[in-house]
């Protein structure tokens, strides 16, 4: 099927100006909200985020802590001998 006379007119005339009329005006709108820029930051929003980013820091310390800890007490059960009350295994 071969496409000749007006009707392949027709598709290519709507797309060759009706994509146009929709990508303008979404570029425009977008455009337009970059020029607004940010809004100013609510202070006691910003007051909110100090205080989780402080008790984020303070669980922080806290975990290294506790993984300090079970590092140490592995290293004290490896250096550990046997365990008491348990004989070594005999050899014939």
């Amino acid at each position: 099927m071969v496409f000749e006379g007006p009707a392949i007119m027709v598709p290519i005339f709507a797309v060759s100006f009706g994509i146009p009329f929709v990508v303008a005006p979404l570029a425009r709108a977008i455009s337009k909200r970059i020029e607004k820029g940010a809004a100013a930051p609510d202070p006691a929003l910003q007051e909110r985020l100090a205080s989780i980013e402080r008790n984020v820091d303070v669980i922080a310390v806290e975990v290294e802590k506790l993984a300090e800890g079970q590092r140490f007490v592995t290293k004290l059960l490896a250096e550990r001998g046997p365990a008491g009350g348990v004989l070594p295994p005999s050899q014939p």
